[in-house]
């Protein structure tokens, strides 16, 4: 059975504990889906670090970014360059302009 989803959790990341309090806060919760928005050149190694935290929280890590293209082709282009390393890409609101 899925619980809740996070789709915007926001701890920080430089701090590893805050961060696995924070998982594991949201696992006691209910939420059984956690996504964190992560810069477009993070590593895998802290991809692995984060699924790992979620895995000992009994919780599922999403993969997410942020984006803001400032035209189609940039669109275009960034949805291509992230659709295999993040789960869900997010288009800033009031980024694109298409004339």
């Amino acid at each position: 059975m899925i619980g809740y989803v996070d789709l915007n959790l926001r701890p920080p990341i430089g701090d590893i504990d805050q961060t696995k309090a924070m998982l594991k806060k949201a696992s006691q919760l209910g939420y059984s889906h956690i996504a964190i928005p992560l810069s477009p050149n993070v590593t895998n190694q802290l991809i692995g670090q984060l699924k790992q935290i979620c895995n000992e929280v009994k919780a599922d890590f999403v993969t997410r970014v942020n984006f803001s293209p400032r035209n189609s082709k940039e669109l275009l282009h960034d949805l291509q360059r992230f659709r295999r390393k993040f789960e869900i890409e997010y288009l800033k609101k009031g980024s694109l302009i298409i004339k």
